[in-house]
């Protein structure tokens, strides 16, 4: 997202909906949805991979804590987080999200990253799975 789509995106209001789904999207090429932080500290990367969407919580290790896929993602799970970084964030689905009636915190823009990656954050396969004892 671009810092002028960025402040395009404050700017709309409309009726409750309350998900989202993959087919609503008129892009749905793989790619970051959502990259940001929740509130115990742990990266949060929403993407979209092959028509899913794909949300994954994890360490800084790299340590998977949470993951879910679905063609559909409540927008309630994904505007819940700390902050979300607008430059790794993708401009359609916080759109959506405006659209819908909903708000998102966002941090800061940051005008130094510029990365035309797809991904921003790690993907289901390159995290480590729970382990449990």
């Amino acid at each position: 997202m671009t810092k002028n789509e960025f402040r395009d995106l404050t700017a709309i209001k409309s009726p409750d909906v309350t998900v989202i789904r993959v087919d609503s999207l008129s892009n749905t090429n793989d790619r970051t949805l959502i990259y940001g932080y929740t509130f115990d500290g742990y990266f949060f990367h929403l993407y979209i991979q092959s028509q899913t969407f794909y949300k994954l919580v994890y360490q800084k290790d790299g340590q998977l804590v949470d993951y879910s896929s679905s063609t559909a993602i409540a927008i309630d799970e994904v505007i819940s987080i700390k902050t979300g970084l607008p430059e790794k964030c993708d401009y359609e689905f916080c759109m959506r999200i405006r659209e819908c009636g909903k708000t998102m915190r966002f941090n800061h823009y940051d005008d130094s990253y510029n990365s035309k990656e797809k991904f921003h954050g790690k993907l289901l396969e390159e995290v480590k799975p729970v382990e449990y004892n």
